[in-house]
């Protein structure tokens, strides 16, 4: 699969050429709760760590969105083991620049355990990268997409017609959505509709995180 930034593939062997100009990395991975973890790095850095990846404070798996630990931790991050590294692997095929941050190197990473060097269960990605693992063993593919959506209420008179409309329209199962609505607001969206909007280019798209696990 071709790279969506338009670039050439992101290898091992070329990535130093490819972030030549850049001083900075940004890496990240995602939490049980499906946000990104992540923090910039310098080139250097980051160069020297992108085949066997970089110790990662296991602890994401151990708070919540707000940064707080949970009541009850879990086996892979607790005080026992002292919330210990695990291995964060650069994922050099989600390779992304971000424009609205100068335009600076984007990767995601896959957490593994720092002994086996497995990926972490508690990992969506690896999660996903094992389930997929499998369905090959048995000759079968799997896909999946996804779907953001938003909250377009009416507002100022258009609101006031709506309601106005839906109002009638509980009251009464004899006439017609059409014949209610006035021939302006016909096609416009009700109270409590949703309605998709564009992806946008970071992270990568549900097809491209596919490609890359």
């Amino acid at each position: 699969m071709a790279p969506a930034n338009g670039e050439v593939e992101v290898t091992v062997d070329n990535v130093a050429n490819i972030l030549e100009h850049d001083n900075s990395v940004k890496l990240a991975g995602i939490d049980v709760d499906g946000q990104l973890r992540g923090k910039l790095v310098s080139k250097k850095k980051f160069l020297s760590v992108v085949k066997e990846g970089f110790g990662f404070c296991s602890v994401i798996f151990g708070w919540d969105m707000h940064d707080m630990t949970y009541m009850k931790e879990l086996k892979v991050s607790n005080k026992e083991n002292g919330y210990r590294d695990i291995i964060a692997i650069p994922d050099l095929k989600s390779f992304r620049r971000i424009p609205w941050e100068e335009n600076v190197p984007f990767f995601l990473v896959s957490f593994h355990d720092p002994d086996t060097r497995e990926p972490v269960s508690a990992c969506p990605r690896g999660l996903l990268r094992t389930q997929l693992d499998k369905y090959k063993t048995i000759n079968v593919g799997a896909m999946a997409g996804g779907k953001l959506s938003f909250l377009a209420p009416p507002v100022g008179r258009e609101a006031s017609l709506t309601n106005s409309i839906a109002s009638q329209l509980s009251t009464s199962s004899t006439n017609s959505r059409s014949h209610l609505q006035p021939p302006r607001t016909r096609h416009r969206l009700p109270p409590n509709s949703f309605n998709t909007i564009p992806r946008i280019p970071f992270p990568p798209s549900p097809k491209e995180c596919l490609a890359t696990v």
